[in-house]
Formats: structure tokens, sequence, C-alpha cells
């Protein structure tokens, strides 16, 4: 039998996982729902991973009820299960599982408390994988059976490094608040756990980057390990300190990826300057409305926020809209035009801007078909355009022949 959620959970509740028997069989848990004032009791860490493109077609059972998750979910339950008998947490919450995908209204109250859960955990945990295997042996890891675990004691963290900090896990958007809001991180590779700064250390030695921060990292060790960024970000002296501007956090990490181009927003709310996230929140995070709408609403925001930070007025060009995804030139001026003319302040509610949008779709439909109206239409004025010279052209002669009239008369008369 199938798990059905019990019913659904509000932005003040958490569901946390119990691991309550783990073998490569079968993966078990008891799931609870909390509230969030009291999560702090039941000590759990919260589970940073990559979804993947794959089919959810592993299972794993809440309670005697099966729910089926990816392989790469199932391999990182595995191993977090069997961690938790000699760690300091005892729950686990993966969003995943904990927040009902299929309820909207339930996605959007969990994803907009998302830098809370995570902030609040004992740790985040990080889940980079397998680790990498001979060439030889990667068929083990391929197809429909491959192995779900594979275990390497002792594990050279530094001998992998590269691969390990080149993962997938690097680009994605989620994982920027995740890790950059933990009070620690923990770094699993199969059955291998190592310390955030560890990690950190290991690879500013390899890329020869100042693990102190306060310079700029060189772009040659950015492109040869993905990891370096986000890692630095985490550095002691920026944590908590790390909240920001939506414009700044747009283009700092526009190189991330994401499987829904709305989260390039929701995905960063947990890191915008207090006063500005407040304002954001009366609308977004909203997974009910389209990406064009996000988008336009984005931009809206940042036009407001940037009136105040002294920076320069956005246009088609500005580095922010190509870190929102919009590539089309045209698209870009479409959506800055409509954006200008959005009245930001005064939508409280999500529906309330979905309707300030279509009247501004009517608005600007209208101002369209007057512009189509008022324009002359290039044929007449082509011939406008050629009666008007001809005529100069006429005058013209009519002055000089009256200049030189009597030049002209004795010419006729002799």
């Amino acid at each position: 039998m199938e798990f059905t959620y019990p019913g659904r959970i509000g932005s003040q509740e958490l569901r946390l996982l119990k691991p309550l028997s783990a073998s490569q069989r079968v993966l078990r848990f008891a799931i609870l729902t909390v509230p969030r004032s009291l999560a702090r009791g039941h000590t759990y860490t919260a589970v940073s991973y990559t979804w993947g493109e794959e089919e959810a077609s592993e299972v794993i059972y809440l309670g005697d009820k099966a729910f089926s998750v990816r392989p790469n979910l199932w391999s990182c339950l595995y191993y977090l299960s069997l961690s938790e008998r000699r760690s300091e947490w005892n729950y686990l919450w993966v969003d995943a599982i904990c927040i009902n995908q299929d309820d909207i209204t339930e996605r959007n109250l969990q994803v907009g408390a998302m830098g809370t859960t995570y902030g609040n955990a004992f740790c985040v945990s990080v889940w980079l994988g397998l680790p990498p295997l001979p060439d030889e042996y990667m068929p083990l890891l391929q197809g429909k059976d491959r192995a779900k675990t594979v275990e390497v004691d002792p594990f050279d963290w530094e001998l992998y490094l590269s691969d390990l900090a080149n993962r997938p896990y690097w680009s994605r958007f989620w994982v920027i608040q995740e890790f950059l809001l933990a009070i620690n991180v923990e770094l699993y590779c199969s059955n291998s756990k190592m310390d955030w700064s560890v990690f950190r250390d290991m690879l500013c030695h390899v890329a020869d980057v100042n693990e102190v921060g306060g310079e700029e990292i060189p772009s040659r060790a950015l492109d040869s390990y993905r990891a370096l960024s986000l890692v630095m970000g985490r550095h002691p002296d920026k944590h908590p300190g790390i909240l920001q501007p939506l414009h700044d956090l747009l283009i700092a990490h526009r190189r991330s990826v994401c499987k829904d181009p709305r989260d390039r927003v929701f995905a960063l709310m947990g890191l915008i300057d207090q006063e500005e996230r407040d304002l954001l929140s009366r609308l977004f995070p909203n997974y009910a409305i389209t990406e064009e709408q996000v988008n336009i609403i984005t931009i809206a925001h940042i036009l407001y926020f940037d009136r105040f930070s002294g920076k320069r007025a956005l246009n088609i060009n500005s580095e922010v809209l190509l870190a929102l995804g919009i590539k089309s030139k045209a698209k870009r001026k479409s959506l800055l035009r409509r954006a200008k003319r959005l009245d930001y302040v005064d939508m409280n509610t999500i529906d309330g801007a979905l309707q300030s949008l279509e009247d501004l779709d009517e608005e600007m439909l209208d101002i369209s078909e007057d512009e189509d109206e008022l324009e002359p239409a290039p044929v007449c004025l082509g011939r406008s355009l050629k009666i008007g010279i001809g005529l100069v052209c006429l005058g013209a002669v009519g002055l000089v022949i009256w200049l030189y009239r009597p030049r002209v008369l004795n010419v006729f008369s002799g």
C-alpha cells in the first residue's frame, strides 16, 4: 500500500523522518509532524542533495506504506540512516518526502520557510553521491540494475577532490541557501563523511586560493573547481551576515542551474535582506503562477529597491535580466516595459498582483493598437516625401527663372 499524506501542514509545522531500519533491501522510517517551535527538541539534519532527472524507481517505507524515490535519494537515505546511529542528530528532513510536492499550497508555504528549515537544523548533510570508480567498474553505476551502494574504506577525499568539487550538486540554485544558511555542514560521499571546513582547506590548497578569504578568487580557479565559490561563501567572517539584495544575488549566482526557472528567484529568498524579503514574501514563492509572471514581478521588485541603493537604472542589457534567464532581447524589452508600469508596492496579495498583470496586459495592448493607428503607413510617408521634394525643386527652378528673367527674355527675343 502506498503512503498518502494525512493532511496539509502549515508554515509553522515541519515533517521529520526517524530512521527505523536500514539494509540494502529495505529502508524504513517513521514520519512525524512537529511544530517548528519544538523542532530543536527533535534534533534533525536537513539533507541537501541533487534531485536528478531519473524516475522515482526505488522504494522506501514510511511506517508500513511504500513511498517512491529517485535512486540518488535512496542511496543518500541509506548512508545517512547508518550515520544516524553515531551522530548527534536523530531525525532527517528531506524536501522530496517531508513536503507534499503535489499540494501547491503546502509547497508554497514550506518553500517560503526553507531558509528557516535549513538555518535551524543541527547541521546540513550534503550528499555528493557514490564514490568515483575506475573505468572498468563504471558499468556497476549505470543501467537499470546498477548498484545503489558502493563503499571504499578508507576513502581518499584528496585523491578524488577534483571529481567531488565538480559534481552537479555545486551548480544547483537550491543548494546555495541550503549550504550558506546552515549552522554547520557535513559532506557525505557514500559511507565517508567530512566537515565542510576541512574540505574547504583542501580545496583552497589545490586551487592556490587564500582560505582566509578577502581576495577575489581567480576565474581559472572557479572554472576548475565549481565548489569553490560556495565553499568560500561560507567563510566564518561572512556567516551569518550573508544577506544581500536580490539584484546582487541573482548576478552572483547566474551560473547556477535549476529545473524550474521560477526557482532562480524562489531559491534565493532565504538569502535576501530581511526588509526586502518581507516585501517580496507577499507574493513569492508561488508555484501557481507562470515563469513570465514571476519575471515581471521580480523586475518590478528590483526596480523599486534599486531606487534606494543608487544602482544604475535597468535597461534591456542589464546583467540581472540575463541572470533571470531571459535570453531574447525583445523579451527583455517587453518584460521591462511592463514591469515599469506595474504598481509593485500596492500589490499586497498574489491575486491582486495577477489582476494587476491582467489589467496591464490589456492596457499595453490598447497602447500598442493606438500606436499602430497613429503611425503613418510607410508607403504614404514615402509618397508625401516625394511630392514635397518635387514641390521644392519646382520652387527652386521658378526662383532661378525669376532672378534671371532679363537674360531669359533676351535669349528668347534674340
